[in-house]
């Protein structure tokens, strides 16, 4: 474009040339932001995916339905179900039975938009072994501020469950063996006892004797 052309142009629009060099200094500015905003976006959702896919961690979502929409590698590692096995089935399908109840009265509280606090519940995975789990689920709500769904961290807490029932039964043989001692104790006590007034009954018998002597 020459320089007739822009005066021309620039006269139509009733901005000077200076003005339009201006404002397309302006809108490149713009551009070049607008690049290094995505560029960001990119690199955020980057480690966003990582975090989520790599995490050792259960990470679900389920819709407004209550069906899972999504769930994290480390999700079908726990249950041995695959993400099309999952995906489109409600939540439930993997709940222990005697959970199922409670969960759900969950789930409605969290749609309703009341917390929900973590809880305890066991999974069932492909194989029909209990996965026990503790929860922690979140409602998500769209930008008008409408329920959509719930956000679910779970954390595999077999190995905690492990140690709690070996704390449990060493406690247990620690209470048998204490009741045991006490046992023990007592006995001897009355062992004791009986010796004692085994000998003071014979040393009393000679001591008469003696006398019955003297």
């Amino acid at each position: 474009m020459n320089q007739q052309t822009s005066i021309k142009k620039a006269s139509n629009t009733g901005k000077s040339k200076q003005q339009l060099n201006d404002e397309l200094d302006s809108l490149q500015r713009k551009i070049v932001c607008l690049e290094k905003a995505e560029v960001a976006r990119r690199e955020s959702e980057e480690k966003y995916r990582n975090l989520v896919e790599y995490t050792r961690d259960l990470i679900f979502i389920v819709s407004k339905n209550g069906t899972y929409t999504y769930v994290n590698p480390q999700f079908e590692r726990a249950t041995g179900y695959s993400v099309r096995d999952l995906i489109g089935q409600s939540f439930t399908f993997l709940v222990a039975p005697e959970h199922i109840e409670a969960t759900i009265r969950r789930f409605k509280k969290g749609i309703q938009g009341e917390d929900t606090p973590p809880y305890e519940a066991d999974l069932l995975n492909r194989n029909g072994e209990r996965v026990p789990v503790e929860f922690l689920v979140t409602t998500r709500y769209d930008t008008a501020g409408r329920t959509v769904g719930r956000f679910g961290i779970g954390r595999d807490i077999t190995e905690r469950r492990r140690a709690e029932e070996t704390l449990k039964q060493q406690s247990q043989q620690l209470r048998i063996l204490s009741a045991r001692l006490s046992e023990a104790e007592e006995s001897e006590r009355k062992r004791i006892a009986r010796e004692l007034h085994d000998q003071v009954g014979q040393n009393l018998t000679v001591v008469g004797i003696n006398l019955n002597i003297i």
